[in-house]
This record gives C-alpha cells, structure tokens and sequence, in this order.
C-alpha cells in the first residue's frame, strides 16, 4: 500500500488534533479551513476528562494548555437565594485521572497550531479553501474546491460544523438543515470581589423564575467569571444578530427579563 494521505474538513480543533495524531503515525494529511487566517472566534468551552485524555496522551499539548484555564470537578446548582440544589460531575481525577478544564478555543488553537509547526513535511492547512464538490472512487475519494482545485485522497473525514459539507454529502436529501431553535445566548464576565457571591461555589448553575444562569470561572485563579443566559427571542438576519447585539439592546433586554431575579439580577447591571 503506498503512502496514505487523508483530507480533513475543517481547521477547528477536531480537526487539527486529528492532524497531529496521523502525523504522528507518518500519515500524510490535508487540512481546509474556509477561513483566511486562524480564528480567535468563539469564547471558553469545557474540555472533560475524555478530551484531556486526547490532549495530553495523544496530541501531548495537555502541559501547555492547563494553566491558561480553570481546573474543576463540579458543577453546582443553586437557587437565585442561595439554596444549594445539588450538583453534577464535569471532571474526577480521581476515578478518570483528569479534571475537566474551563478554557478559551484560541487558546487550544494556538497550541494546537504550534504543535503542527512540528510536522510541516505531512500536514498541510489550506487556509480560504472550502469544498465544493465531493466524488468517491474505488480507490479513494477526491474533492473540488471553490476555486476549481482538485485533490485526492484515502478518505475525507468532515470537521467542518454545523454546516457540514461532509455531513451533507454522507446524508444527500437526509442531512439535516440548521434552524434556529428560538433560544438566543448571551453573556458577559464579572470580577469576582465585584458581587455578594454569598456562599456559592463556581462553576455554577442559578435557577430563578426568570430563568437560569450559568456562572463558570476562566481564569487559573478563578477571578474571572463569565455569565452566560438564554432568552427567547425573534429569529433575525445575521446582520440583524449583530445590530441587535452591538446596539446594546440585547443586554437590555437580559436586563429587564432578569431585574426581579435576586442574586441574578447583580449580574447584569
């Protein structure tokens, strides 16, 4: 069999990680990413135990990203008033030897990016490349790119997210359409001497009858909090979404849906 070469769908870090786990098998691949450059889109998400494992045990960055987040186990669930409502794991060390890990995306990006500096020879990233068409063959499988570039390979494995043109491919009249769900998410970050916290231990879950509020730290030191809520709001164009965002009137809206909300309401002011 000769060398293999496989075509990755997306420059997120699904896809980068599997880059770097062939490459470190001498597996050849092919990254495209519709994006020019490298993104800083998109805010903190929570890695658990499983996802570390891959980091750090498969990809090996899990020593430099650790201390650019927030380490935690638990997440807990309290009522507006302060009343401990239970709580669920996110992370044991214990039982899976990993916490789970609170962190910005750019972050995992950009260690993510480092490490592939290192297997320049069998990964390759096509920054502004998107697919346009996709054909299988008997031998492997080959794609068409926007600007009329073609490229052939073993497999195409799709990262490429909710618009996924690899998804849509596999699925043809079955693949499902992205709608809006009616739920808009927004939130801001608070320092944490800035409130009367009470006796809550973050990350945390507040309930009220307005509505509930995620409270989750991203920061190593836990002094940096973010907030985030859903609201039920209208569907609107994307140039609508940021208007709506920019122009302040989403926050207001938060505002007045939460201004009788206790210990949530200190949130958005």
């Amino acid at each position: 069999m000769g060398s293999q070469h496989i075509l990755i769908n997306g420059a997120g870090p699904a896809g980068l990680s599997l880059a770097i786990a062939l490459a470190k098998r001498n597996i050849r691949s092919t990254v495209f990413e519709i994006r020019s450059t490298p993104t800083t889109m998109g805010g903190a998400i929570n890695l658990a135990p499983n996802a570390l494992r891959v980091l750090d045990q498969t990809i090996g960055i899990y020593d430099q990203i650790r201390h650019l987040g927030f380490e935690y186990e638990y997440i807990e669930f309290y009522s507006d008033d302060g009343w401990r409502l239970g709580g669920v794991a996110n992370g044991d060390r214990q039982a899976y030897g990993y916490p789970a890990l609170r962190i910005y995306r750019a972050a995992i990006l950009e260690a993510l990016l480092k490490c592939i500096n290192d297997y320049s020879t069998l990964i390759t990233i096509r920054w502004g490349s998107s697919i346009n068409k996709i054909a299988e063959s008997d031998t492997g499988v080959e794609v068409t790119l926007h600007d009329g570039s073609t490229i052939n390979g073993d497999i195409l494995v799709g990262a490429d997210g909710i618009h996924s043109k690899t998804r849509e491919y596999v699925l043809g009249d079955r693949a499902p359409t992205p709608i809006y769900g009616g739920q808009y998410g927004i939130g801001g970050c608070v320092e944490r001497n800035e409130i009367d916290w009470q006796n809550f231990t973050l990350p945390a879950l507040l309930f009220s009858h307005r509505g509930a509020v995620l409270l989750f730290p991203f920061t190593p030191d836990g002094n940096n909090i973010g907030w985030a809520i859903q609201s039920t709001v209208p569907e609107k164009t994307r140039e609508g979404w940021i208007e709506y965002l920019n122009s302040g009137v989403a926050l207001e809206d938060v505002r007045k849906q939460y201004a009788d909300a206790g210990q949530v309401s200190l949130l958005m002011i």
